[in-house]
């Protein structure tokens, strides 16, 4: 797989005060020129866009393309989960949003020490295995906003996590790298060269941006 991701958290909208409104043909076009390049990697989730990340998602990439020709990541949003009973109604609203049968990655959303003892009490992680032994996950992992020590925690409970997204982690290694580096392009390729880094995500708002991040991973052949 290649290794530029396109988050689909800043898509272009037709109303710049409505992070509802996302523009679909202008994130159409961003779309086919990211995946007419061979990339595959998509990443969103429930409350991106007020929903309608999802949804464009499976109107623009499930509704168009085969789907062994993409991946999708989206995530369960732990932090408006009220009781147990809502993983199931949630995870079935985004599979329907999303037009497919599974994904290939599932992650609960913002995990941290003010959530987990939540995630704990409503098995977050237990429903997780229970959807990919049904066959409608394939990955399983969460995205992480917190302290190394929570981090630690959350593993040793929980050593069948396969993945964690930690957003600040690419930062840090630049700026210990070059403190003065400030180049999206460079901090980019540099994650992508990194051999442990699966994908680098970039959340892409035009058509300029996908052909700018298309340009410098050809050429660095990431």
């Amino acid at each position: 797989m290649k290794k530029l991701g396109f988050g689909l958290m800043r898509l272009p909208q037709t109303n710049p005060e409505d992070w509802s409104s996302v523009d679909l043909e202008k994130t159409k076009a961003m779309i086919d020129r990211y995946m007419e390049e061979g990339f595959t990697y998509f990443d969103t989730a429930y409350v991106y866009h007020g929903g309608n990340s999802e949804k464009a998602f499976g109107e623009l990439v499930a509704k168009r393309y085969p789907r062994d020709s993409f991946t999708i990541t989206t995530k369960m949003p732990v932090f408006m989960v009220k009781s147990a009973e809502d993983y199931e109604r949630i995870f079935d609203e985004q599979l329907a949003r999303c037009q497919v049968d599974f994904f290939d990655y599932y992650f609960l959303h913002a995990m941290g020490r003010s959530v987990y003892g939540a995630v704990q009490e409503q098995k977050g992680f237990e429903f997780m295995m229970r959807k990919k032994a049904e066959g409608k996950i394939r990955h399983i992992g969460f995205s992480y906003h917190d302290d190394a020590d929570m981090l630690d925690r959350i593993l040793t409970d929980h050593p069948e996590t396969e993945l964690v997204r930690l957003p600040e982690a690419a930062e840090d290694i630049l700026k210990e790298a070059d403190p003065n580096a400030g180049n999206a392009s460079w901090g980019i390729r540099f994650a992508a060269s990194l051999d442990q880094v699966m994908v680098v995500l970039s959340g892409m708002s035009d058509l300029e941006q996908v052909e700018d991040n298309i340009s410098y991973m050809k050429e660095s052949g990431l």
